[in-house]
């Protein structure tokens, strides 16, 4: 188990699953967390667990502002979750 600080930048074999408790801060932030997973060449799962129901005028507004690349990052998260591939 870790925190969001995990996601950047550091490599531990052996981890198999990432899992998310609530939504992703963003597009970016969910790949760069679930590429934690697998680095020893392991097949990793990749879980998300969440509300299916997502507004965009729900947005965290601590880390993002209407115009941001931060606001565009976790639109795409929230296109992601919402698309049937997901």
């Amino acid at each position: 188990m870790a925190t969001g600080a995990l996601g950047t930048g550091v490599n531990i074999k052996g981890i198999i699953y990432v899992i998310h408790v609530d939504w992703p801060y963003g597009l970016t932030s969910f790949v760069q967390q679930l590429g934690r997973g697998g680095q020893n060449g392991e097949v990793s799962d990749s879980v998300i667990i969440a509300q299916v129901q997502y507004s965009s005028k729900h947005k965290r507004k601590e880390v993002t502002s209407d115009y941001s690349v931060e606001s565009m990052d976790e639109e795409g998260i929230v296109a992601f979750m919402q698309s049937k591939t997901c």
